[in-house]
């Protein structure tokens, strides 16, 4: 057998293979005058595709701590010559478990269609999210040594002109919310559909935030408010736990928000009335930022506030016009035709600027039921994340699932995929059950 040619087209050709003396199949090479240890300048030969192959690789993987795909390759190059060694390297360090909790990446899906209300013409403020920003420190007076309390901003914004509105809320109370939704629908008009976070978005904050999220994810504040709401004729609808990418209306202006409040009060700490007038300030000036992009020579701009007063907030009014004749302006026409230009505007310029994918352009495999998942926690390493089961998959209008309902150790809960990492198959033996 050892004087038998090889045929031209063999592998082992350019390797000019030997058998030991412990008959294995080893590398001949060019080596033998270099000073290595003999095991490396001779390595065992092995196929790519025998399962002894494949416990050898996983035996290395688990005894040199589970390193990368560069690394295990050198470290089997050592002792073993594997034809196509690095694409099994690269799919054993996939399938592994241990290795795949510490990469946390999470699933994604094709970015979904806008939903209808965000791109229908409708008044401003009749479809709107709402959420809380907060919480920030005030004094109940001035002068010396005043009693400090704690205060929030409830914040609604429509989801269709991107116009805000900001109450300044003392408490995290049922009461306190529906004064505030009171006083904005008397302001702003009445909605017909409120969407908002269910308060379950706050489990990773901080201290600060667990009153917030108490009220937010409790049962009986969102009874009494849904009920509250029903009488009017309004639909309260709730995002999926976890998943503020979902809210991302008013996530946007929470930030604009907090921008504007960081750089104007810094540490300084307010009275009810002061912030009340600087929320209200700051409103004005997010509501006159342009929805879409402008040129620099462009001094005429669509913002939300035309929407609502029928220019910026930040702009000098007109002139007087009462002493131009009746008979040479319709005052109710002007404003009419104003109006529906915006709208126009809104269509040609906002609207077109809403059609590109700027993430999530690709089309992955759905989610399915029984697919074991890891379930993402802020609080906690990867390696210590949840096991949980897919009980039910929730399908958009396209045939996407981008929500799941979950059955884990402690019970059942909901799921955004981004909030998922779907575990591999994997065939390794080293790295025991679902419970490493």
């Amino acid at each position: 057998m050892e004087n038998k040619p090889l045929q031209s087209r063999s592998q082992l050709i350019k390797l000019s293979p030997i058998i030991s003396k412990d008959g294995l199949l080893r590398v001949g090479g060019r080596l033998d005058n270099s000073q290595l240890p003999a095991e490396v300048k001779h390595p065992i030969l092995l196929p790519k595709s025998h399962i002894i192959t494949r416990m050898i690789l996983e035996h290395e993987h688990a005894s040199n701590l589970h390193p990368g795909v560069s690394a295990l390759f050198v470290i089997i190059r050592q002792k073993y010559w594997v034809f196509g060694a690095r694409n099994l390297i690269r799919n054993l360090v996939h399938n592994c478990i241990k290795c795949f909790r510490q990469r946390s990446q999470t699933a994604q899906q094709f970015m979904a269609d806008l939903p209808g209300i965000r791109i229908t013409e409708a008044l401003p403020f009749q479809h709107s999210g709402c959420d809380y920003a907060g919480p920030f420190i005030l004094k109940e007076r001035r002068g010396r040594n005043p009693r400090k309390t704690k205060g929030y901003i409830c914040l609604f914004v429509c989801l269709v002109t991107s116009a805000i509105h900001l109450e300044l809320a003392t408490d995290l109370s049922t009461d306190t919310f529906t004064a505030c939704f009171r006083r904005f629908m008397s302001l702003r008009g009445k909605c017909s559909q409120i969407f908002s976070d269910n308060g379950t978005n706050f489990f990773g904050a901080k201290r600060a935030l667990d009153e917030m999220q108490q009220l937010l994810s409790s049962q009986e504040h969102r009874n009494t408010v849904a009920q509250t709401l029903a009488t009017d004729g309004i639909k309260w609808n709730f995002i999926p736990p976890h998943s503020p990418h979902w809210g991302g209306e008013w996530e946007s202006a929470v930030r604009s928000v907090k921008l504007h409040l960081r750089r104007v009060v810094g540490k300084t700490i307010l009275t009810f009335e002061q912030m009340q007038t600087l929320i209200a300030q700051i409103s004005a000036v997010v509501n006159s930022r342009p929805l879409c992009y402008t040129s620099d020579t462009d001094l005429s701009y669509l913002s939300p506030a035309h929407f609502l007063i029928g220019r910026p907030f930040t702009t000098v009014p007109e002139g007087d016009l009462s002493h131009l004749p009746i008979n040479r302006m319709d005052n109710w026409q002007h404003l009419q035709s104003m109006y529906q230009g915006f709208w126009k505007r809104w269509h040609q310029e906002y609207l077109t600027s809403l059609q590109q994918r700027h993430k999530w352009n690709s089309k992955e495999r759905n989610i399915s039921v029984d697919n074991v998942m890891l379930v993402k926690d802020s609080n906690l390493p990867p390696a210590a994340w949840q096991l949980a089961r897919v009980l039910k998959a929730h399908p958009g209008p396209d045939g996407f699932v981008r929500a799941v309902k979950l059955k884990t150790s402690t019970g059942e809960m909901t799921r955004p995929i981004t909030k998922l990492a779907v575990l591999p198959n994997s065939e390794t033996v080293f790295q025991g059950g679902p419970g490493c």
